[in-house]
């Protein structure tokens, strides 16, 4: 059973409210961290339901409430001034800016200086503070130096130099050397040093004999293998495997070793799976297909995607076992509604921003509910009259590996400013120059197997807007 709350009319929350310790501006997160931590005070929900909101209870109590989480609150301006009011005896960096957050300094969180600035740098440089990057502490003469002084026994590669730096040996972070080099291969090279790609190291002779080596008392399955690395048997990642053998299945089979799909569960049959569906119906009454992965964490039922891949689509699971299928009261009109509302308050965004940001916050529903109902994301965005926003980078969302330091470079030869991932229509450019009115774009070599689609996003770019476009290639 759960705690039972007491009674707490409004002068006891205002009398509790003023027992608090007062030498921080109060909020909502510091109300939760008081209360876990012992003091006399009730749920946050409950101030609410008293005083329609935490800032009407505190000014009731006469005590100051900070509104830092509210995005309308920081301004360009109050950032600038609360940057200047932190310590600077040293240089500012995104490390710093968050341990000065949790020490309670009076400062926005870092989502919401780069909303107004593009970068924590531009924010410096308005505020007159100085700027620690990460690059500049390694140059690359400083790079080649600390591999030169890494153990020699085994060819580097990344996850060496993960381990390496976790040991304690001084080297840099893999992205400052992918930046400065373009590659890890590239920087050994440089350093004259042995290098072999994880893919080398793990020829199929390798890879079979380490299979043998794993326990045998359960069936192989990915999920297993990735559960045996991480406990630190001497296995290759899943992506190696697949590309020397084909299939998980095919190499086991090469191995002399049991595989069990747990994708293709042979135990969980069309009609024990309907048999599943209807006791979980009688058990719990009209249940959400979301909920199929708590009664399956249960062992109650098999995985959401043996249940997809055996009848096609849930949907047609909850048909065939007569119960009715409720994904969660997203209608049709309603998602196209909530497609709209996102695009006007948050801007263009992502198809993966749907689950991994909205959906999350119960924002809006899952993807797979989108493309039940419209059959694809695309299509539900044309009924929106929407377009999502389109990434060209895998290494990470927006920004490439070398990009950052060669507009920085332009910034410095040019003496302009140059604003950072800007979206213009359904894009997002490398850099906006507003005084030249001209869009940078920074080609790295990946973009040679993309030239159509590049000039293709030229050509668009060029009638949404007048700007000049240069392109910076690197190959």
């Amino acid at each position: 059973m759960g705690k039972i709350e007491k009674h707490w009319p409004k002068d006891e929350i205002i009398k509790a409210l003023k027992r608090l310790p007062q030498d921080k501006h109060i909020n909502n997160k510091l109300l939760i961290q008081y209360r876990k931590e012992g003091y006399n005070i009730c749920h946050v929900g409950k101030i609410r339901q008293k005083f329609g909101s935490v800032e009407q209870a505190y000014k009731e109590a006469g005590i100051k409430y900070s509104i830092m989480r509210r995005k309308n609150y920081w301004t360009k301006e109050k950032i600038i001034e609360a940057l200047k009011k932190l310590p600077q005896s040293k240089s500012i960096s995104n490390k710093l800016l968050i341990q000065y957050k949790k020490e309670g300094y009076n400062i926005c969180d870092k989502s919401l200086i780069l909303r107004n600035f593009h970068s924590i740098e531009h924010a410096c440089k308005e505020a007159n503070i100085k700027y620690h990057r990460l690059c500049e502490e390694w140059p690359k003469e400083k790079i080649i130096k600390a591999l030169r002084n890494l153990p020699q026994d085994n060819p580097i590669n990344n996850e060496l130099l993960i381990q390496y730096r976790k040991n304690g040996y001084h080297i840099c972070h893999i992205v400052i050397i992918y930046r400065k080099f373009g590659s890890i291969e590239q920087a050994c090279k440089e350093a004259n040093i042995k290098y072999a790609s994880m893919i080398s190291r793990w020829p199929k002779e390798r890879i079979i004999k380490a299979l043998k080596k794993l326990p045998q008392d359960k069936p192989i399955n990915s999920k297993l293998l990735i559960q045996y690395r991480k406990t630190g048997y001497d296995i290759c990642e899943l992506t190696i495997l697949r590309d020397k053998f084909g299939s998980i299945e095919q190499a086991c089979k090469e191995a002399g070793v049991k595989y069990h799909s747990f994708r293709l569960c042979e135990e969980w049959t069309k009609e024990k799976i309907i048999d599943a569906l209807k006791g979980l119906h009688k058990k719990y009454g009209n249940f959400k297909p979301i909920e199929l992965h708590k009664f399956s964490n249960l062992k109650e039922i098999c995985s959401y995607k043996v249940i997809k891949n055996r009848f096609g689509s849930i949907k047609k699971a909850f048909e065939e076992a007569g119960i009715i299928y409720n994904t969660l009261d997203w209608t049709n009109e309603r998602i196209i509604n909530t497609l709209k509302q996102l695009y006007e308050k948050e801007g263009p965004y992502i198809k993966r921003h749907i689950d991994t940001k909205f959906a999350k916050i119960k924002k809006m529903c899952s993807t797979t509910v989108i493309r039940e109902r419209f059959g694809s994301l695309d299509k539900a965005a044309k009924y929106a009259g929407i377009e999502f926003m389109i990434s060209d980078n895998v290494f990470s969302p927006n920004i490439g590996m070398q990009e950052t330091e060669i507009l920085d470079n332009v910034e410095k030869e040019k003496g302009i400013f140059i604003a950072r991932q800007v979206c213009i229509g359904r894009y997002v450019v490398d850099g906006y120059a507003p005084d030249l009115h001209k869009i940078y774009e920074v080609d790295e070599p990946h973009h040679k197997r993309q030239i159509a689609h590049d000039n293709k996003r030229e050509m668009e770019l060029l009638e949404m807007t007048d700007c000049s476009i240069e392109r910076i290639k690197l190959w």
